[in-house]
């Protein structure tokens, strides 16, 4: 092009092609999310987060059926879809202050072993990346061992990855 500011119009199929796959490659980026999906809720006053590939889904709580000789954050088990499932008290798993109204049950499946996580509110689903995680043990004393994996980093307010195979291993 000559530097007389002189605008371009017949372009070589060469340069529309190189023109279009660059937008196409930008459209891409823009739809996939980085990271894999998680599902964001709040217990204890906690934001946490669980891989959206173990939740097989989010349904209004209902109350659970208290069971003899189990650990104290079972709160027992509930009918739930069709089912008999565990409900475990997210906020004694993560070692925080116990709530005693819940919202939601946030339903974790591994494998074919189901539970049910107590949740106050149900977010939303955002992506978030498994290389960004801080480590969070620390902020979680008296948290279960292993069940929050992280913080992501550049997240605010304050986000913690659970462990989903964790969160059903202490449901028994």
């Amino acid at each position: 092009m000559k530097p007389t500011g002189e605008i371009k119009v017949n372009f070589s199929e060469e340069e529309r092609l190189r023109y279009w796959s660059e937008m196409e490659k930008r459209a891409e980026a823009r739809r996939e999310p980085r990271g894999r999906l998680h599902v964001i809720f709040s217990a204890g006053g906690a934001r946490l987060a669980i891989d959206a590939a173990a939740c097989s889904g989010v349904v209004p709580f209902s109350p659970a059926t208290p069971l003899p000789f189990i650990s104290r954050h079972i709160l027992g088990v509930a009918f739930v879809k069709g089912k008999i499932i565990s409900v475990t008290d997210t906020c004694s798993l993560i070692g925080s202050r116990p709530l005693e109204k819940w919202r939601y049950l946030v339903l974790v499946k591994v494998d074919q072993v189901e539970t049910a996580l107590t949740a106050e509110i149900v977010e939303r689903v955002l992506p978030v990346e498994d290389d960004k995680l801080v480590e969070a043990a620390s902020e979680w004393p008296g948290a279960r061992l292993g069940l929050v994996r992280g913080r992501a980093r550049d997240v605010l307010p304050t986000l913690y990855v659970l462990d989903p195979v964790r969160c059903i291993m202490q449901a028994f």
